[in-house]
């Protein structure tokens, strides 16, 4: 084959190749900014802080030492951390999804009703929120919310998923964790562990939303509630909390895996 036979030929190949990556690398591009707006990839940030939390319960329920603790975060962020998990969760979408779809939900997003709301959100992950979310909680106005506002502010903490995926987060820490220190008792099934922490946090939630929507109004709120049910932003969030449940899942079998494989107690 002449010179210029091989370079047309490589460049078909280049051309062909790109054809075949670009939908799927265009998608994964949208899915992950989708991710960002609906502030999942965020939540993932705190992936180390939920292992570190996980390691420290276990450590005092077993009076372990500082040494034997360090070595299970160590064993656990190589299997659960943020990075694979964005990976997954990105690749849940990506996979579950039509490009129109993603398109369609990003338009939504960006909407300046939802633009404006995400703005507040986004407030609360700057520095000094938290402190001054207490100060309004401790001092808070005299005036009450209204029944109206609270079943709105309920609605959208439903909608969202917020705490389903912090609850996942910290079900599918403390579970691996368990796991690489080894169980001591029987443990409630994850779907179990997971409903108990929904329901802790949920309580904690409309506090939050309260301080952080606090100058929107529900015009404002009831439009964000749309896009959030909204079928293509519904369909992101769904993937994201399927593929949190699928990491529980893969981590369970994985358990169960092991404990089939190990030698019955007394036998040879």
């Amino acid at each position: 084959m002449s010179c210029v036979a091989r370079l047309l030929l490589f460049g078909l190949l280049l051309v062909t190749a790109g054809a075949m990556a670009g939908p799927d690398a265009a998608k994964q591009a949208e899915a992950r900014q989708l991710l960002e707006l609906l502030g999942v990839l965020p939540l993932l940030d705190q992936t180390s802080n939920a292992v570190a939390y996980a390691v420290n319960a276990e450590r005092e329920a077993r009076g372990a030492s500082a040494r034997e603790a360090s070595g299970w975060q160590r064993s656990v962020a190589r299997r659960v951390n943020d990075r694979q998990l964005r990976e997954a969760i990105i690749e849940q979408v990506t996979t579950t999804s039509e490009a129109a779809a993603l398109r369609h939900a990003h338009a939504l997003l960006e909407q300046s009703e939802a633009r404006r709301v995400r703005y507040f959100e986004e407030a609360m992950g700057q520095r000094g929120a938290a402190a001054n979310l207490r100060e309004f909680l401790q001092a808070p106005p005299g005036r009450e919310l209204s029944p109206e506002r609270v079943g709105l502010l309920r609605e959208i903490g439903e909608a969202s998923r917020f705490t389903e995926m912090v609850a996942l987060l910290q079900t599918l820490a403390a579970r691996a964790v368990r796991q690489e220190a080894g169980l001591l008792t029987e443990t409630p099934p994850a779907a179990e562990e997971v409903a108990l922490r929904q329901r802790w946090l949920q309580a904690r939630l409309l506090p939050w939303q309260y301080y952080s929507y606090r100058y929107l109004k529900d015009d404002d709120l009831t439009a964000w509630l749309g896009v959030l049910r909204a079928p293509p932003v519904r369909h992101v969030l769904d993937a994201a909390v399927a593929a949190l449940r699928g990491q529980i899942a893969a981590l369970e079998a994985e358990q169960d895996g092991a404990q089939n494989s190990a030698p019955a107690s007394g036998s040879g």
